[in-house]
C-alpha cells in the first residue's frame, strides 16, 4: 500500500487494522511489512484461513 506522503528518511513501523463494518462475525489478522519510505507490504487473513482479493485496511505509519 502507498502511503499519501512519502517520509524523508525511513519508515519506523505501521499497524494495520479493520475499517470494514460489514456486520459479520468473521474475525481478521492483519500483518504488514517490507516498509519502505513510499510504501508498505499487508498482508490480510480471515480467521477461517481464507484470504481476501485486497488488503481493506486503515493503518498507523510511524517514520521521520
Amino acid at each position: 500500500m502507498k502511503f499519501p506522503v512519502a517520509f524523508n528518511s525511513r519508515c519506523l513501523s505501521v499497524v494495520a487494522f479493520d475499517k470494514s463494518d460489514m456486520g459479520d462475525t468473521i474475525n481478521w489478522t492483519y500483518g504488514t511489512g517490507s516498509y519502505t519510505t513510499t510504501d508498505f507490504f499487508c498482508l490480510v487473513e480471515r480467521i477461517d484461513g481464507t484470504y481476501p482479493d485486497d488488503c481493506g485496511c486503515q493503518y498507523l505509519a510511524l517514520g521521520v
